[in-house]
């Protein structure tokens, strides 16, 4: 799609899914239909929104349990980019769940990243301001970050690693490029290993995750119904 594009869904099935089905949950793009397969409506406005599913509160449980299929053709030929397509989902949320929300701070367990008493262990970027950040995660759990904040970190980890919200408390403001590996615990053998990823972002970054509790930005949903299908 043209990058300034601000498609929706000018059709869009919505079906019970069959749970018992056992090739999970995905969202995908094929020949022009945009397909959110067994997706829990709590899924999908974390997908749509672009949070944890934690940070959704005050919504009907068993509505926000409960899996659909999707099936929509986009207003705007091509291919759309992750932006776009949350978008389109969020316009669905609305239109056919009827969903209506407000942001408001809440205390919540989460991890803030401090600084270690080592310091910081990062090289500022060289790239310019308007050049893009990248937050890939290559196999074997090597993390590659280039032009981020500490914040942008923060959030990359909290989504795709962390089971809380991730508050940037180190107080440093440049951008860096750094490389991080770990062995998550299930993935641990009796040979070597990296460390944990706690220990890692402490030895490597000279960064350290602390438990507490954090005034955190929640999504509190106002009222969500059951869509038609059609």
């Amino acid at each position: 799609m043209p990058a300034d594009a601000d498609p929706e869904f000018e059709v869009a099935t919505i079906k019970p899914s069959d749970t018992y089905a056992s090739n999970g949950s995905f969202f995908r793009n094929n020949d022009g239909h945009c397909i959110a397969h067994n997706v829990s409506v709590s899924l999908l406005i974390s997908y749509a929104y672009g949070l944890l599913a934690k940070l959704i509160v005050d919504g009907p449980d068993e509505l926000l349990a409960t899996h659909f299929d999707v099936d929509g053709v986009p207003d705007v030929e091509g291919h759309p980019n992750l932006r776009q397509s949350r978008l389109m989902y969020r316009k669905l949320l609305v239109s056919r769940f009827q969903l209506a929300f407000h942001y408001e701070f809440r205390e919540l367990p989460t991890y803030t990243i401090q600084v270690a008493k080592s310091g910081p262990k990062l090289t500022v970027t060289t790239r310019k301001p308007g050049d893009s950040a990248t937050f890939s995660v290559e196999p074997h759990f090597a993390l590659t970050v280039r032009n981020s904040t500490i914040a942008d970190f923060a959030k990359g980890i909290q989504d795709d690693f962390l089971d809380r919200p991730v508050v940037d408390r180190t107080g440093l403001k440049d951008r860096y490029d750094f490389e991080l590996k770990w062995t998550p615990d299930e993935y641990r053998t009796h040979g070597p290993n990296d460390p944990a990823l706690f220990t890692a972002i402490q030895e490597q970054l000279g960064l350290k995750l602390v438990p507490a509790k954090a005034p955190v930005r929640v999504m509190v949903i106002d009222d969500i119904e059951t869509p038609s299908e059609n």
